[in-house]
């Protein structure tokens, strides 16, 4: 799942914003920084949970996105077993949307931009 960068805010932020936000995630899930017409660098959240800086680019250029991934092993069978393709299809969805799609909406809530004139105080006359 892709999942844009908020427009005009640090990059760092965004990335510290985005680990807080899927606090309740699996820690295999992968996070890979999207750049414009590239991809950026990548991990688990194992790894980039104790240092978010790991999903900036090295060289500052602009974050346009994240793309997220949660790789499950598949089982062998069709039938309706524990271990059938079906289950663990329907188990892996279930995982990924309850853990991580979820919570994505308080990542993509946007602060509304403070105006300059309800930053510059008032003149009593």
């Amino acid at each position: 799942m892709d999942v844009p960068a908020p427009d005009g805010a640090y990059p760092l932020s965004v990335a510290k914003r985005l680990l807080r936000v899927l606090e309740e995630a699996p820690a295999d899930l992968h996070v890979e920084t999207l750049l414009d017409g590239r991809n950026g660098p990548r991990g688990t959240l194992e790894r980039l949970r104790p240092e978010p800086g790991d999903l900036l680019p090295g060289d500052g250029a602009a974050i346009t996105g994240f793309r997220l991934s949660l790789f499950k092993g598949m089982g062998s069978g069709r039938g309706s077993a524990e271990t059938g393709f079906i289950r663990s299809v329907d188990h892996a969805v279930d995982r990924f949307y309850g853990s991580v799609v979820t919570h994505l909406g308080q990542f993509e809530q946007r602060r509304p931009a403070r105006t300059r004139q309800a930053a510059e105080p008032v003149g009593v006359g």
